[in-house]
């Protein structure tokens, strides 16, 4: 009427089953000069001067990027300063994001800013190098000029 598992203990059924990801976190404090890359999850506090390329990445509030971003899933609520390329992009009332955004699903709260194109992207292009930096600098001239270069 009811059969056994022949050959399988219960704890070898539970060993087979997916491990949840956890999380590498770059706690508040910790600045990194370089590129991170990882097949991974991400929660970044820190500061990191460098491009990252990551399956999820979750930025803090007080957490800064200046470099691109690369990733399946990218949410954002603190500063990025570069460009972001992921197939899922959301960001926060308190993101500040000055770059391009190339998405497949973008979403937007009100409060969030964004300096840069944003441009959809289908499954079958390919992705941008997270390398890319904002298509468009503004810095102030001596003479009290603002230049685009």
């Amino acid at each position: 009427m009811f059969s056994r598992n022949k050959g399988k203990s219960s704890d070898t059924l539970l060993e087979n089953r997916e491990k949840p990801k956890i999380p590498s976190i770059l706690s508040e404090g910790i600045r990194i000069h370089g590129d991170i890359r990882t097949e991974g999850d991400i929660q970044l506090d820190g500061v990191i001067d460098g491009d990252i390329a990551t399956a999820t990445l979750t930025v803090g509030a007080a957490a800064v990027v200046n470099g691109g971003i690369t990733g399946e899933t990218i949410r954002i609520s603190g500063t990025v300063n570069g460009t972001i390329t992921a197939a899922t992009v959301e960001l926060t009332a308190t993101a500040r994001v000055t770059g391009d955004i190339f998405h497949e699903s973008l979403s937007v709260e009100a409060g969030a800013h964004i300096e840069g194109l944003c441009k959809h992207t289908s499954p079958e292009q390919p992705r941008r190098d997270a390398g890319s930096r904002p298509s468009l600098v503004v810095t102030d001239d001596p003479e009290g000029e603002a230049t685009a270069s």
